[in-house]
């Protein structure tokens, strides 16, 4: 299994879901945090679903070039 880069938990649970969404044949699109709710604004104006939402995609990803 693949590592995310990061030592936060919580990435590192996105991280995985999208592992085991590839892995049980879910597409790309069906990302929970699609469309989620945080507000929290980053620095660089960004928000945190967005970075859910990236980590999440990063495991997905790495599920499929995996099998590959």
């Amino acid at each position: 299994m693949s590592k995310p880069e990061t030592t936060s938990k919580p990435l590192q649970g996105a991280y995985r879901k999208g592992l085991q969404a590839a892995r049980a044949g879910e597409p790309y699109k069906a990302c929970p945090y699609q469309s989620a709710p945080y507000g929290c604004r980053r620095r660089n104006g960004g928000t945190w679903g967005a970075v859910f939402r990236n980590y999440w995609r990063r495991g997905w990803r790495a599920s499929i070039r995996s099998r590959r």
